[in-house]
């Protein structure tokens, strides 16, 4: 809990159990509003990208295809002096799905998951969390505008310097609003019997 605005969570990623079809991502939450400051929304989910060949699909080392989700907004704030409302939670990646008999991937191939928001405080409104980045790095959550705000939680990827997947929880206290959790990280699904994935791929495929 916080002083003012709850924390929001992000939106979940990709389980263990793979869906049906193509499947888009989900939003973070809201954020949690304080008297007349209303928390920040949460960021959009991911979309879903099917693609499917009789032959063959190559995914060249300049071109990637993306599915990320979005920053969660910052609390905001109705005057000076005025400010405890919540950040929005990142929204999850998606699911990017590539059929084929053979499958090439050069390039990038990212669901990732998008950054929390700041929640805001006593001089200003919070900072929005950043969009899912289209590489193996996770999104920064939302941070450093509000006094008292809690900063946003980093969005999940396969990020070689600090992996993981299901985005930050933002456990600790703030004074002012609390920030949103990060946007877990989607899935990345290759059906083929010819596989040659060295490109960048976030997170790991299926």
């Amino acid at each position: 809990g916080t002083d003012g605005g709850t924390q929001a969570v992000g939106g979940e990623g990709g389980t263990t159990t793979l869906p049906l079809g193509a499947l888009g991502g989900c939003a973070g939450a809201s954020g949690g509003n304080d008297n007349n400051d209303p928390g920040g929304n949460g960021g959009a989910g991911g979309g879903a990208v099917y693609l499917a060949a009789g032959a063959r699909i190559a995914v060249e080392t300049a071109a990637a295809i993306s599915a990320g989700g979005a920053g969660g907004q910052g609390g905001r704030q109705h005057g000076v002096f005025f400010g405890d409302a919540g950040g929005g939670g990142g929204g999850s990646g998606g699911m990017i799905f590539l059929e084929a008999p053979e499958v090439a991937v050069h390039g990038i191939l990212a669901a990732n998951g998008g950054g929390g928001g700041e929640g805001s405080g006593a001089t200003a409104p919070g900072n929005s969390g950043t969009h899912a980045i289209v590489g193996a790095k996770r999104a920064p959550g939302g941070g450093g505008r509000a006094a008292g705000g809690g900063d946003g939680g980093f969005g999940g990827a396969n990020d070689p310097a600090d992996p993981n997947l299901a985005g930050d929880p933002v456990l600790a206290r703030a004074t002012g609003g609390g920030g949103g959790g990060g946007g877990g990280a989607g899935i990345i699904w290759v059906i083929s019997r010819s596989k040659n994935l060295d490109g960048t791929i976030s997170p790991p495929a299926t």
